[in-house]
């Protein structure tokens, strides 16, 4: 029996990407300094600090689906092969039309797309999927206790501490990504149907934004009373990538959706399968260089009183046809790829089990621990 999809943390995968893409229209199109303080700077901050928190949905959205998963290399391979789809298409693309060099940049960005982090979030994703068997285990081996001492541990660690006093323990993305996966699962090993729970989170989550929209106001406001351009210019600085603030939002909104009765809904369920097309349409860096200003002519609307109208129809515009696209491959490249995975997939087992058995081997030999 096939196993149907969850219609409330399909709309939190669209949710999620919606205010990705429009944090990228804010950060590729615009720059702090040359809005200075208007309703349009106030948009575009608000725009960006809800991609923030988009991430931080999707995230946790991976960690409450794989938290009871298991080690598939097909998955990371087909995984890969979207990958590759997007990021040597867009070259051949550009390429063979002459809008692009055919350099050794390009080359390296869109043939080793992992190896070059193309795809930050995505590279991230592959790590944490190999990681999966020892880190799932754990996870499910606490209980309830333990791991919501976990969930706290690392939202101090790895968002309290680099925040508010500049500690890091670990630099890069990586740790922010396992704290998202710890609260993600945590929603999932632990949450109950409840309506009035969800009812609750949902109204918490929306106070919680209002309020931070009308922080982020005041900031502009103050930073445009006292003359004060550092304070314009680092008003989102609040609800940043590794902020606590956004992190209450997005798990209010989680709890808010997950905590509802499952239901079906094809269209929902459809659209959210193409979300990962999505971001690795729009994130495609050859593409991205060249769409916000030469297509779009993002930089034009930074006093126009269209802005926000201008906003809404590119974010729409990119969504919708990064799901085309994404279907289409779904509909035929990935098929074909799936197919070759399927008749290498038992060499592939072979070479993986020669090559952890050897290294058994050896670590045994190492410490003198063989039979």
């Amino acid at each position: 029996m096939k196993k149907t999809r969850n219609a409330n943390i399909e709309i939190l995968r669209i949710f999620s990407i919606l205010t990705i893409v429009g944090a990228h229209y804010a950060s590729f199109g615009f720059f702090a300094e040359e809005l200075n303080f208007s309703q349009n700077k106030i948009f575009v901050d608000l725009v960006s600090v809800w991609g923030h928190m988009g991430t931080y949905l999707l995230t946790m959205v991976t960690g409450y689906f794989m938290v009871g998963a298991k080690l598939r290399m097909k998955k990371i391979f087909s995984v890969m092969g979207s990958v590759w789809f997007y990021t040597i298409g867009f070259f051949l693309l550009f390429t063979l039309s002459g809008l692009i060099p055919a350099d050794r940049a390009a080359i390296k960005i869109s043939f080793f797309p992992l190896l070059s982090m193309h795809y930050w979030y995505i590279s991230y994703y592959l790590l944490l999927m190999l990681l999966l068997p020892a880190f799932n285990s754990l996870l499910r081996a606490m209980d309830r206790k333990t791991h919501a001492a976990l969930c706290l541990l690392f939202f101090v660690c790895c968002l309290i501490l680099p925040k508010y006093l500049h500690i890091s323990f670990v630099n890069g993305p990586m740790p922010m990504y396992f704290t998202l996966y710890i609260f993600g699962s945590y929603i999932r090993l632990y949450a109950r149907q409840d309506k009035a729970v969800a009812k609750r989170s949902l109204i918490l989550a929306l106070v919680w934004l209002l309020l931070c929209a009308l922080t982020l106001i005041g900031i502009d406001v103050i930073g445009q009373r006292t003359g004060n351009a550092a304070l314009l210019e680092n008003s989102i600085e609040f609800m940043g990538y590794t902020s606590p603030v956004a992190l209450v939002g997005a798990v209010l909104l989680m709890v808010a959706y997950c905590c509802r009765e499952p239901r079906e809904n094809r269209f929902v369920a459809g659209v959210g399968g193409l979300t990962i097309g999505v971001y690795l349409f729009h994130c495609n860096q050859l593409f991205s260089s060249m769409v916000w200003q030469k297509v779009f002519h993002t930089a034009e609307y930074t006093c126009s009183p269209w802005l926000p109208l201008h906003a809404v129809a590119v974010i729409l515009c990119l969504f919708a046809a990064g799901c085309v696209v994404e279907w289409l491959r779904q509909k035929t490249v990935a098929r074909l790829w799936d197919r070759l995975i399927d008749a290498l997939l038992p060499l592939m087992s072979r070479v993986w089990n020669a090559c952890t058995a050897f290294g058994l081997r050896a670590w045994d030999g190492l410490l003198g621990t063989e039979d």
